[in-house]
């Protein structure tokens, strides 16, 4: 993005608060923050009068600086730029004004007006993803292996997540013999799932801002107690919870614990599925309801057309796309969203919100986004 900028006349400056982000930071010469937690947005506020910065861009809203960023910029009157990975995954990145996921306003400030012949927004196949998540652990060895083995720039500066290299190592160790011992007995069972009826429950990333920011839960757990106990009471006698860890969440070791005891507690644990594998698309299409706190499954569920309910802050918890009542009323109640809402909403999300990219290619690869139309309009002005 950097370069990207540079390209069309912009001045570019990057702050960076560690060896992993000196390393990232090959675009422009860095500007080192060496200062506490509590200067930093005095730093930040004289670096843009200094500088005359009219936006500041951050990925990832939630880590303390970045939040602190967010109110300098805010209080400076200049634009903040929130990209995120995309909502639409692969293909995209999430890049929007102020806020994303919970803190997302675009959707009710701007509507998409396309003009005659443009063409509708493409959602990404999934062979998109093929070699992605090698290439995202190969960015993470990098900025793990800077951020613990090159020395400190900033003695006062505390990571968002553990900056033990070893905790890093012993996780994607464990993540890895889980994924050879449970694959194939995994893909059998979700095989046998087309002769049942399920529900189906994707689990988030423990630690996660998705979860810790913008749900009421402080962690998956909390979660997994929510939705069994919600099931035990009031599901179908005769159907499934179907529960499937995070990808990135392999390597926990509470997680499958967690959802087996509070199975055993609740007496339904013939009534509930732990998976460690399964394709989501595969999983979501067959599932008679969808339950997400506010994961990037529930879009998929939304393309797909199949009940949802949502428990925490996400984009598309709206009326009409998903569940609007308690959760114990889903299992009997669940409807499926209307065509029309879905298109409609998708596009519009997709337009306003995402922009084409692959956030682990290359680090020179063009991003293609020079020829965009720009027809956001604000939502007061729209004619009836």
């Amino acid at each position: 993005m950097a370069h990207w900028l540079l390209g069309r006349g912009a001045q570019v400056h990057r702050v960076v608060f560690q060896a992993g982000d000196r390393l990232d930071c090959q675009a422009v010469a860095p500007l080192v923050y060496r200062g506490t937690l509590e200067d930093w947005p005095g730093f930040l506020g004289r670096l843009i009068a200094s500088y005359g910065i009219d936006c500041v861009a951050l990925f990832g809203q939630s880590r303390p600086h970045h939040a602190a960023a967010l109110k300098v910029a805010r209080q400076a009157g200049v634009s903040a730029v929130v990209l995120e990975e995309g909502y639409v995954r692969p293909g995209f990145a999430t890049v929007e004004l102020d806020g994303v996921n919970g803190h997302s306003t675009t959707l009710d400030r701007y509507r998409w007006c396309s003009g005659p012949g443009e063409s509708e927004p493409v959602w990404p196949s999934s062979d998109t993803a093929a070699g992605l998540t090698t290439r995202m652990a190969w960015h993470a060895v990098r900025h793990y292996l800077a951020l613990g083995l090159l020395p400190t720039l900033n003695p006062h500066y505390t990571h968002h997540r553990s900056d033990r290299l070893l905790h890093y190592v012993e996780h994607w160790v464990r993540t890895g013999w889980r994924w050879l011992r449970h694959h194939r007995e995994d893909k059998r069972a979700v095989a046998e799932l087309s002769h049942r009826r399920y529900f189906f429950f994707p689990l988030q990333n423990e630690g996660d801002a998705q979860i810790t920011q913008h749900s009421p839960f402080s962690n998956v757990q909390q979660s997994v107690a929510k939705v069994l106990e919600s099931f035990a009471r009031h599901a179908p006698a005769d159907s499934l919870l179907v529960v499937r860890q995070h990808p990135w969440s392999r390597g926990h070791r509470e997680t499958e614990r967690a959802v087996l005891s509070v199975a055993e507690r609740l007496g339904i644990r013939r009534q509930v599925m732990h998976l460690h594998e399964g394709d989501t698309v595969a999983l979501v299409q067959r599932a008679a309801g969808v339950v997400v706190v506010n994961s990037t499954v529930g879009l998929i569920a939304l393309r797909q057309h199949r009940p949802l309910m949502v428990l925490g802050d996400a984009v598309y918890r709206r009326p009409g796309l998903c569940h609007v009542d308690e959760l114990d009323s889903f299992w009997h109640g669940a409807r499926a969203p209307a065509t029309s809402l879905v298109q409609q909403f998708l596009r519009q999300l997709i337009t306003l919100t995402q922009l084409p990219c692959d956030l682990y290619a290359p680090r020179h690869t063009p991003l293609d986004w020079g020829g965009r139309p720009t027809r956001a309009t604000p939502v007061g002005v729209l004619p009836r």
